[in-house]
């Protein structure tokens, strides 16, 4: 094909994909009366009419449910911490309660959901976070702020609900 053919019929390709498609009028009778009212004049179709943009009465009230109030270490960790991350203190004898105290004394971000050391809370403060101090536990890990063991030493063996080691023995 010659480059002098292809260039006319590449422009009106393109003319046809850029340009708008325009209605034209109708041959059928039962189609030629609706071209006959102006497209102004017409109707809004009811589920085209514009609405207020905003969120839907249900959609707020199943949100206020979900949602529950903040503690203050909750409300504090949404300064120091990206979401969904925690602060943690470094020092087990420190319970920092001022956002200056948690700067000063130091602290350190957990994701609580996920961390071996700190699963569902500070494994600094309270034992019951750390997954690695399972008594018995070979293998453990941390399923959406949960301890779950994987195995367990000799003489023991895994509860039933997979978060702790009973003695055989």
């Amino acid at each position: 094909m010659r480059l002098a053919t292809l260039v006319p019929a590449l422009s009106l390709f393109v003319l046809a994909i850029v340009s708008p498609i325009v209605a034209l009028p109708s041959s059928v009778p039962e189609l030629a009366a609706r071209d006959a009212v102006p497209l102004e004049a017409r109707a809004p179709s009811p589920s085209l009419a514009a609405r207020a943009p905003g969120p839907s009465a249900r959609s707020v009230a199943k949100r206020a449910l979900r949602q529950k109030p903040l503690s203050p270490e909750e409300t504090l960790s949404r300064h120091l911490c990206p979401s969904p991350m925690r602060a943690c203190p470094i020092d087990a004898q420190s319970a920092p309660t001022t956002l200056l105290e948690w700067i000063k004394e130091g602290f350190e971000c957990v994701e609580p959901q996920e961390d071996l050391t700190s699963c569902g809370g500070c494994g600094i403060v309270d034992v019951r976070y750390d997954c690695t101090a399972i008594k018995g536990a070979e293998a453990v890990s941390c399923i959406a702020g949960g301890c779950r063991v994987g195995s367990c030493a000799q003489g023991y063996t895994p509860s039933l609900d997979a978060t702790t080691c009973i003695r055989t023995r």
